[in-house]
């Protein structure tokens, strides 16, 4: 399952560069509502974000099931949070989808209001999750030999 998974992520990453050059090319005009393809290449850009947040989720919430890719003592408060900060990534680019229909560059301010705000939520956490020890990282039970 996590191949399956990390393997459309990386799919994700490799049309990246692409969406990217989309959004330049019909890049919306600062004072003008845009045309119809100003909207789509926001829209796909977003839509692409969307897939590749909520398949960031779903290999964290792998991982971490029962402790299975995590060191043992990470503590669920912690493990949940970061779940919280990627459903809001996976909100937002969710809601600039709609919104780029509307407004194009309304949809790409939203997502440069969810990094200040994902980037203070995990800066509030102040570093090393909770209860881990500083050093080189731990072998998983099963990499243990």
């Amino acid at each position: 399952m996590l191949v399956r998974l990390n393997s459309f992520f990386l799919l994700l990453i490799s049309i990246t560069p692409f969406l990217v050059s989309l959004l330049f090319a019909y890049s919306p005009d600062w004072f003008s509502r845009g045309s119809l393809s100003d909207r789509e290449a926001v829209a796909l850009y977003g839509a692409a974000m969307l897939a590749g947040g909520v398949d960031l989720l779903a290999i964290w919430r792998h991982a971490t099931r029962g402790h299975r890719l995590v060191r043992p003592h990470l503590s669920e408060r912690w493990i949940r949070s970061t779940e919280r900060s990627q459903l809001m990534v996976v909100g937002t680019f969710g809601i600039s989808i709609g919104v780029a229909f509307v407004s194009p560059l309304a949809a790409e301010l939203t997502w440069i209001v969810m990094i200040f705000g994902v980037s203070r939520r995990l800066f509030a956490r102040r570093g090393r999750p909770p209860h881990e020890s500083p050093g080189p990282p731990a072998l998983a039970s099963h990499e243990r030999g």
